[in-house]
Formats: structure tokens, C-alpha cells, sequence
């Protein structure tokens, strides 16, 4: 059997020559699995497993995580080219991000922290990671269109994005770790 956080120290994905562990990837699990389970929890209060089982079977566990394992790789490559443009996390944004990882890891269940092992700093690292990446989008939406790219900017900047796929992926090297991914269950790691 695999016993998540007996995997932590592993690599999910490999940007250039940095690895993004199991342990980086968890809180991706965890936003996933929170929403899925509020779900579940609203469709039958009585066995969230019943939604669970019905509407997320484990065949698609796989293809699930990897999309997310995707997302992983657009914010640590994304949070590369903020640095390249000066974009950074402002003193005000710091302490508001502060209290969200705060509010996200007193929501952990033991659970979750026991699997996981992220640490409120290491949330707050995490949040503050997706608002230079936030910051960076709206930066880069005005970029697609000046570079002759059609359509949404959201959609062409997402993980599997043309603009994404094209102008900025296309920089890095990015390799990911289907080995590891594939042994992921989504709903047994950070919920009851």
C-alpha cells in the first residue's frame, strides 16, 4: 500500500534543476480535496463517501492529479518570471496572506496534518507563491494580446494554455513524476 507522507522528500515535478516535492504539492491535494468533500458533505450529509464513490471514482484519480500536478508547475514557473519583471508580494499583501495561511492551517484536519506535514509557514509560502503568480496573470494577459495571441488570457496563460505552453513553458524543463503521481488517491489524504 502507499503511505503518502512516507513520500514527502519526492520529487513531483523537476523545473530546470529544482525539485517540487510531495510535501509542495500537498496543499494542491488539499484545496482539492476540500472542495470536493464540501461536495460531498451537501450531497449526503450522512455519507460524504457516497459522492465520493459515486462521482469521483479512482480511475480518474490519476488524470485529476496529474492536471494538478500541471498547475503545480505553471505557479513555481510562473513565480520564475515575476522575478525576471520585478513583481513582488507588497508588506500589506504579506500580512493579509498571513492570516490566510493561519485560517487554512487551523482548518486542517489532524489528519491532513499528520499526512501532509505543512506547517503554517509553509502555507504561508505556498500563498504567497499564487499571489505573484496572481499578479504576474494580469501582467501577462496584457502580453498575450500585444503578442498576437486570440482568445481568452485566462485560458491561454492557464497550464495547458498556447500562450503558456508556447512562450513561457517552453523556457524551462520541466519533468513530472507520473511514477509517484499515479499512486495518489484523491480523498485519502488530507480528509476523514
Amino acid at each position: 500500500d502507499f503511505v503518502y507522507n512516507k513520500h514527502l522528500d519526492e520529487a513531483v515535478i523537476s523545473i530546470d534543476d529544482e525539485n517540487i516535492t510531495l510535501k509542495d504539492f500537498s496543499y494542491y491535494i488539499y484545496i482539492v480535496e476540500k472542495q470536493i468533500n464540501d461536495m460531498a458533505i451537501k450531497y449526503n450529509p450522512d455519507d460524504p463517501n457516497d459522492f465520493w464513490n459515486t462521482h469521483f471514482k479512482n480511475s480518474l484519480d490519476s488524470v485529476f492529479t496529474r492536471d494538478y500536478a500541471k498547475q503545480l508547475a505553471n505557479d513555481y514557473i510562473m513565480e520564475k518570471e515575476t522575478a525576471i519583471h520585478n513583481i513582488y508580494v507588497t508588506e500589506s499583501e504579506k500580512e493579509s496572506i498571513k492570516a490566510d495561511a493561519k485560517d487554512t492551517y487551523d482548518d486542517f484536519s489532524q489528519k491532513a496534518k499528520d499526512n501532509t506535514r505543512l506547517s503554517e509557514e509553509d502555507i504561508y509560502n505556498i500563498l504567497c507563491r499564487r499571489k505573484l503568480v496572481e499578479k504576474y496573470a494580469v501582467r501577462a494577459a496584457q502580453q498575450v494580446k500585444s503578442d498576437g495571441f486570440a482568445g481568452d488570457s485566462a485560458s491561454l496563460l492557464d497550464y495547458d494554455g498556447e500562450y503558456y505552453k508556447e512562450i513561457i513553458k517552453s523556457k524551462y524543463n520541466v519533468t513530472e513524476n507520473n511514477k509517484l503521481l499515479d499512486k495518489i488517491t484523491m480523498g485519502r489524504v488530507t480528509v476523514n
